[in-house]
């Protein structure tokens, strides 16, 4: 084209936000030329690898503001702006007033697919005006955004708003709680430099990076923490076994034997909803549920039955009267 490779604007009004001119080529303006009696206004756009200039406007009211017009062949403009431009950058002293200029490297812009990201450390993120920002970028994405983390989010210049996305979130908190038990879980996230605001949602509910859980069952719980910020979102598990001590441990069999008889006892457990597996020892030597006992000598007898699990244990207690074994003879009278 000879004039305006991107956009040619003759005898008209044009307004352009959240745009990218990128790769046009003409005898000038690459970018876009606006002629006489028009009037240009540009927000938010970045101009960058147009030949012959990023913007040409010898004749026209053109006004920028948040703009990049940078890295273009022969110059990246011809032609003034209006007092109005502001917060404008360049990577050349041919755009004025309003401009600052930068170098490429500082700059830090790379192409993606179609448009132009920035990088981290980019001049351009947090340093244009917030009263002529737009709500979104070119992309979609929310402005403005606090790109520096320094607690204030401030529009950048040009046509991206750039986001750290949270890349990885974790749980730290116990594995392993008591039924009725409440344990405290705190959210965390990589890197530390991820644009905020970030949210935390977590399985129950909660919206905040602490977290209480209990249950009232014993069982196998799986905690889901989503984290994210405005350009993603990563989530995470936590496992926690939460257990139900045995709390009662009894005994039930005969309370009373003769010497050398033998005794058949079960051991019992309360609740029942203890977790399992449960293990049960005697006093003689026996593990099991079950256990005989037998005595040579008449007297007054306790066995006793420990009853445990992971997360606890109970002892039971059963007196058993041993008597002794009687013999009776048939009474002869004579």
């Amino acid at each position: 084209a000879a004039f305006g490779g991107g956009i040619k604007n003759e005898n008209a009004t044009i307004s352009l936000t959240n745009c990218t001119f990128y790769n046009n080529s003409a005898a000038r303006g690459g970018g876009i030329d606006s002629g006489a009696d028009s009037t240009l206004d540009i927000t938010n756009c970045t101009f960058s690898g147009n030949t012959k200039g990023g913007i040409g406007n010898p004749w026209s009211e053109t006004t920028a503001v948040n703009t990049i017009v940078a890295n273009n062949s022969e110059y990246d403009c011809r032609g003034g702006f209006t007092s109005s431009s502001a917060n404008n950058l360049s990577t050349d002293d041919t755009c004025s007033p309003g401009f600052s200029i930068v170098t490429p490297e500082a700059l830090k812009l790379v192409w993606q697919e179609w448009l132009f990201a920035l990088q981290a450390g980019s001049v351009a993120i947090d340093a244009g005006a917030n009263s002529t920002c737009p709500t979104v970028d070119q992309r979609g994405v929310a402005r403005p955004l606090d790109g520096n983390n320094d607690g204030t989010a401030v529009c950048d210049v040009g046509s991206y708003e750039y986001c750290q996305p949270v890349e990885e979130a974790g749980i730290v908190g116990p594995e392993a709680l008591l039924v009725g038990q409440t344990g405290f879980y705190t959210a965390t996230y990589t890197p530390p430099m991820a644009t905020t605001p970030i949210t935390f949602t977590w399985d129950n509910g909660t919206f905040s990076p602490t977290v209480a859980y209990s249950w009232t069952l014993p069982g196998l719980y799986t905690l889901t923490l989503t984290v994210s910020n405005p350009c993603g979102e990563v989530s995470a598990t936590h496992r926690v076994e939460v257990c139900q001590p045995v709390e009662e441990a009894g005994i039930v069999g005969p309370e009373a034997l003769l010497v050398g008889q033998t005794g058949f006892y079960t051991a019992t457990y309360a609740p029942p909803t203890a977790t399992t597996p449960i293990t049960f020892t005697w006093d003689n030597g026996t593990s099991g549920p079950t256990a005989t006992y037998s005595w040579t000598a008449v007297g007054a007898y306790t066995i006793t039955v420990t009853g445990t699990n992971a997360c606890g244990e109970a002892v039971g207690h059963l007196s058993v009267q041993v008597q002794p074994y009687r013999v009776y003879l048939p009474l002869i009278v004579r």
